[in-house]
């Protein structure tokens, strides 16, 4: 799975694209709402969504509920937790856009359904990379990933109990990243056909990265998604890091290669990245 600790305070990031992304994700929810923000009918995440903004404005700090009952409370400013009436009254989704809207994270709910499994309750997602969100909300976390290569065999079951043991106040974070023939954020349906005349430093390296947290209020998932993008002309500059591309790229089983949809790039864009390196 590739998942590592991090430290509270590295739950959500900070880089120098935020004023940009928060302005398309104001757009995107203003053109493309039904696209973007999606809630599971048949679960009330309401509560969740609340959670998940008071955190967010109490800069990640995990809040304490008082003996389980009542508004939850900042354990270093001992009141509180602000706006806390407001997000509650706003419902879910006046709750999720908020919270949407105050970071770059693409912003995810996993709760139970009726039969107990954790499923995809609501979502905003503004930076989808070849998928819709229409698509999966609703899902258990194992179907979420379907069609990724391998990953009903090796990877579901282990994901579930990761998540299903995760606990207050641990952050689990992990990185991904794909091929892209535009910088474009918004991609929710992948390119009718790869173009594989396109110089490949004109091609996109995208990196997601997620972050997984319990609430631990309502006991639901966060999960969030930093999309971060560059360039891979800008590789020239970093041999190190073009080399490495290159190799993962080279070692990289087809399938997932496939899956991925930048196979017919592979070989001009190893030839590019080895060309770099020295």
């Amino acid at each position: 799975m590739g998942l590592s600790r991090a430290d509270e305070s590295e739950w959500r990031i900070v880089d120098d694209q935020r004023d940009s992304q928060l302005a398309l994700k104001r757009r995107l929810l203003a053109e493309h709402r039904v696209d973007v923000l999606a809630f599971a009918p048949d679960i009330d995440s309401a509560p969740a969504c609340a959670e998940l903004l008071r955190m967010l404005e109490n800069g990640g700090r995990m809040l304490v509920p008082l003996r389980g009952h009542g508004p939850a409370m900042d354990p270093e400013n001992g009141g509180g937790s602000g706006g806390a009436g407001a997000s509650g009254a706003s419902g879910g989704s006046g709750a999720l856009e908020r919270a949407a809207g105050s970071v770059q994270e693409d912003l995810c709910v996993l709760l139970p359904d009726a039969s107990g499994r954790l499923v995809l309750a609501a979502a905003c997602v503004c930076f989808p990379s070849h998928w819709r969100l229409r698509d999966k909300i609703g899902l258990p976390v194992s179907r979420i990933h379907v069609p990724v290569p391998r990953y009903e065999q090796e990877l579901a079951r282990k994901v579930d109990m990761f998540v299903e043991r995760l606990r207050p106040g641990v952050v689990m974070t992990r990185r991904n990243w794909l091929i892209h023939e535009t910088g474009d954020l918004f991609v929710p349906d992948p390119p009718a056909a790869a173009d594989p005349a396109m110089p490949p430093e004109q091609l996109w390296l995208r990196s997601e990265r997620q972050a997984l947290r319990r609430l631990p209020e309502s006991g639901g998932v966060a999960f969030t998604i930093h999309t971060q993008q560059a360039q891979i002309g800008v590789l020239e500059r970093r041999p190190d890091v073009a080399a490495a591309l290159a190799a993962r790229l080279v070692a990289q089983p087809g399938e997932l290669t496939r899956y991925a949809e930048y196979r017919a790039h592979v070989p001009a864009l190893v030839h590019r990245l080895r060309a770099w390196r020295s």
